[in-house]
């Protein structure tokens, strides 16, 4: 927490929600406007949102994060923080939204409430045992996007496919908002607030 409170500051008494958009398999990513949704709903019920991002890459895709909500005001990149300055942030957390990556597991370990995207062959081994202090959201793509291999051929020699489009962008916002609602207790309706999901096609 120390390393979190020096190189944020002024956030020690607020809530907090903790977004991470990166992974390093790209096929996992959700896209950055769904993202910027849910900060925007985070927002709006009274979260302060930090955008969890390691290196230039994750840093310009928080960026991107903020740029595109309606309420970037409420939202940080915070793109200097050390695996320990990480565990002090998500100490002092309500929730994590995230792609299936190390972060979201670290949020597992420290027991932070946490709504993950996972793509269908990553559910089995990457998913926790329990649904107590988790939601899992699970896009059912078994295809590329793009060439229509299958998910189960990606990594094989069956299949030259290498695109690095997202496989969980058919998850949708709203899904992904009950869920945060769900393990915040909350009965606040997104769909009565000033951000509309339905913005988001």
């Amino acid at each position: 927490r120390v390393e979190f409170i020096k190189e944020i500051g002024g956030f020690e008494n607020c809530r907090i929600a903790v977004i991470n958009r990166g992974a390093t398999d790209k096929r996992r990513r959700w896209p950055p406007e769904n993202f910027a949704r849910i900060a925007d709903f985070l927002v709006t019920e009274g979260m302060s949102v930090f955008i969890n991002a390691s290196g230039l890459e994750e840093s310009a895709l928080a960026d991107e994060i903020i740029s595109s909500m309606q309420t970037g005001s409420g939202a940080r990149n915070c793109n200097n923080l050390s695996v320990r300055g990480l565990i002090g942030l998500l100490s002092m957390a309500e929730i994590m939204i995230s792609n299936d990556s190390g972060p979201l597991h670290l949020a597992y370990a420290v027991r932070v409430p946490a709504v993950g995207i996972y793509m269908a062959c990553n559910m089995i081994t990457g998913t926790p045992m329990t649904a107590r202090l988790s939601r899992p959201i699970i896009s059912w793509n078994i295809r590329c996007p793009l060439c229509g291999a299958k998910v189960s051929q990606l990594n094989t020699t069956i299949t030259h496919c290498r695109h690095n489009f997202s496989f969980v962008s058919d998850i949708n916002v709203e899904e992904v908002a009950n869920a945060v609602q769900d393990l915040l207790g909350r009965s606040a309706s997104y769909y009565n607030s000033d951000i509309a999901v339905s913005t988001v096609p």
